[in-house]
């Protein structure tokens, strides 16, 4: 896919590998771009990540689309972040069909429908315009629909089927089967090397600046200009939470951790639903999670994964991210609630908060908690047909935040 659909030459194919991914999957590796011409500064990087984003958010389009727009914007803002790469067909995505064995074990909960009013054709950021739109490519045999029915020209190998001589099958846009194939949107996106959070030694200064540097993400896409993006549904999405766990907390064995998501939804209910409609909102990465925050051997912080783009609550960004920074694994003797402490000083002093993001903080970070519970164990409970859990990474979560609700 990734030499075919992005003309990326990989010299070692022992340098690809599979990342750790909730719902899409990611596959690292390393090559270099044939061609040889700049596109979107991206030509010099050695170092690539191929997306498969899951079927359910594919079938966004304008979704996936603001995902790439936003990442340009924030690079032309100096942020070490993934940006995308554009396709032989001068996209920033490809829709493919996706064997369903291909796909990730089990079901997807993620529901929901996406809501972009705009009166233009494309996006555009303050610093490069980006048609992302997929669009209809023109062969000698004929035309071959991806969608929106728009022509370009390719550099690439297709033949009569319309089909990528690998065998790589793009979507046609007909109706089809699940059972068969998914249609999943394919990116490859630049590399933003170093670690995550959780994989170096912490320490009071790195949380801070760590703080800082989502504090300002936030306050700079608050200045990005894309007409309002909605996901009603989004089970993600702090607003719904209420009853977006109660609905799956059956997949919870654990009767004190039921107990303990109950009582704090019923606080949810109380004390945040009421005060939602005086919360600060915008766009917001959605996920700033140890797991998304890189840092460089030079110590800057850099983000990616840009999958849960949302346009929400503010707070919600904060309480995501001290959630995480809870659930770190380490031995620093000031302990954890000290730890998010930091993060969150670095946070408030370039964001500061309202005094009604303040007083719930404490409860959406709770919500977040529920979430991460009742998700990871419904999703691992549903990973395969004997009811056992095909992801580790998932399962591994839930139980880490097992562990720490019962604390807080």
């Amino acid at each position: 896919m990734a030499a075919q659909l992005f003309n990326l030459n990989i010299a070692d194919p022992s340098s690809v590998k599979e990342l750790d991914s909730y719902d899409d999957r990611n596959f690292f590796m390393r090559g270099s771009l044939m061609g040889g011409k700049k596109e979107m500064g991206v030509s010099g990087c050695k170092e690539y990540v191929l997306k498969i984003a899951n079927h359910m958010d594919s079938n966004h389009e304008c979704l996936i689309e603001v995902q790439g727009d936003v990442m340009v914007f924030l690079q032309a803002r100096d942020y070490n972040c993934s940006t995308p790469v554009p396709s032989i067909f001068k996209t920033t995505f490809v829709k493919c069909k996706i064997p369903t064995a291909a796909q990730p074990d089990g079901v997807s909960i993620v529901t929901e429908s996406v809501a972009l009013d705009t009166d233009n054709d494309a996006l555009k950021t303050d610093s490069v315009a980006l048609e992302t739109d997929c669009v209809a490519l023109e062969t000698d045999s004929g035309s071959v629909v991806i969608s929106n029915n728009r022509s370009f020209d390719t550099l690439g190998s297709v033949n009569n089927a319309g089909n990528l001589e690998d065998g790589i099958e793009i979507y046609d846009g007909k109706e089809y089967s699940e059972e068969e194939y998914f249609v999943c949107a394919v990116r490859l996106l630049t590399f933003v090397p170093g670690k995550m959070l959780n994989e170096i030694p912490l320490n009071t200064e790195l949380l801070f600046n760590a703080g800082i540097a989502v504090g300002r993400l936030d306050r700079d896409l608050k200045d990005f200009e894309c007409p309002r993006l909605d996901r009603p549904g989004f089970l993600w999405d702090l607003s719904g939470v209420g009853d977006s766990v109660e609905q799956l907390l059956e997949a919870v064995n654990d009767k004190r951790h039921k107990k303990m998501v109950r009582e704090v939804c019923e606080s949810f209910r109380k004390e945040v639903e009421p005060k939602l409609h005086l919360l600060p909102k915008q766009i917001i990465h959605g996920d700033a999670s140890y797991g998304n925050i890189v840092v460089t051997p030079e110590k800057e912080i850099g983000f990616i994964d840009f999958g849960d783009l949302n346009y929400s609550c503010r707070i919600f960004e904060l309480a995501t991210s001290l959630m995480f920074i809870l659930n770190v694994e380490d031995d620093l003797s000031c302990g954890r609630t000290r730890m998010a402490g930091y993060f969150f000083a670095g946070y408030h002093s370039v964001n500061p908060l309202s005094d009604e993001e303040m007083d719930l903080l404490h409860v959406l970070v709770a919500s977040r908690f529920c979430q991460s519970l009742v998700f990871g164990a419904y999703t691992s409970k549903h990973n395969d047909n004997n009811g056992d859990p095909s992801n580790e990474y998932i399962l591994e979560t839930a139980r880490m935040v097992g562990r720490i609700l019962k604390h807080f």
